[in-house]
């Protein structure tokens, strides 16, 4: 399956195979919506995820769908043989670029609003199909 980020994210650049999770997202907000799931519960961001979010997120053009704020950010994170347990954040001085070396690479985009802390899963990009790994 062919998979590309929207512009502005920070692996847009990746071509590979992977798992959409807008389907979820929008059950999500409609579970949300009808009450069937609490703001608490949807709204847990933990401290580590919200700092890796401003500092290393990419600013999204929408607003937060939870609480219409426009401070709604895209994280990346890569995780594979050689990089930390809890995944390497993918941004600054890390760029994604510097990862295509890991042979099993998979990248997780989660979107973060950093006002209410609202964050979900957008996609896992396993490593790209159209780079060689370096042995």
């Amino acid at each position: 399956m062919g998979f590309a980020r929207s512009e502005g994210s920070t692996v847009g650049w990746l071509q590979g195979r992977g798992i959409d999770h807008r389907l979820l997202r929008a059950r999500t907000l409609r579970g949300i919506e009808s009450g069937d799931i609490s703001l608490e519960e949807a709204c847990d961001a933990n401290p580590e995820l919200t700092r890796a979010a401003s500092y290393f997120g990419v600013e999204r053009q929408d607003a937060c769908p939870v609480c219409g704020q426009a401070s709604l950010v895209e994280v990346s994170f890569g995780f594979g043989r050689g990089l930390p347990r809890e995944g390497q954040v993918i941004g600054g001085l890390f760029p994604a670029r510097s990862l295509l070396q890991v042979s099993d690479l998979a990248i997780y985009v989660v979107e973060v609003c950093l006002s209410c802390r609202w964050n979900f899963l957008l996609c896992k990009l396993d490593r790209p199909d159209n780079v060689e790994a370096a042995d």
